[in-house]
């Protein structure tokens, strides 16, 4: 680009390694003393230069490997959807929303409410691209299950994971 000045510091990066996953989990930028200025053609620009700008680097970010990312859907009677950014456990089907409180007064009756992960945790973990909260505790989702109705007969059913939940007294 004609009209710059490019600062060329030069230094070390330092990146710290988690040991199991081999993921870079921080990073630094340590400048030296040593800063060249040259022209938008590479060549030097003498002179006293004192251009500055943080060296910011971006962090990588810290996926913890059980977390599916995506939206808690509620659908309305009045024809109203809303959607909220959520994670979802993997391991333990609890549903957390991002959400401090959502105001609901006369949208009328939930038709339901489900969680949707996005694209991306759909194929990390494997999951369809919907699942219903149960409507007892709303911490969790519902997962399928199949239940032994007289020792010969299994017959699939929805199951609430949350061991304290009504649904499963």
């Amino acid at each position: 680009m004609e009209n710059t000045i490019h600062k060329v510091t030069v230094g070390f990066t330092s990146q710290v390694f988690d040991k199991k996953t081999g993921e870079c989990i921080s990073q630094e930028f340590i400048a030296g003393d040593q800063v060249n200025y040259e022209d938008e053609y590479g060549e030097p620009i003498e002179g006293d230069n004192n251009l500055y700008f943080p060296l910011e680097m971006v962090q990588p970010e810290i996926v913890d490997p059980d977390i599916a990312t995506g939206y808690l859907v509620s659908d309305w009677d009045c024809g109203i959807t809303i959607s909220i950014e959520a994670t979802l456990n993997v391991k333990t089907w609890e549903l957390v929303t991002k959400a401090n409180s959502v105001d609901l007064d006369g949208l009328g009756c939930l038709e339901r409410d489900f969680f949707a992960p996005d694209l991306k945790s759909q194929e990390k973990h494997s999951l369809d691209e919907e699942y219903e909260l149960c409507p007892d505790c709303q911490e969790f989702l519902l997962r399928p299950v199949l239940i032994d109705t007289d020792k010969t007969n299994m017959v699939p059913s929805m199951e609430c994971p949350n061991k304290s939940c009504q649904s499963n007294q």
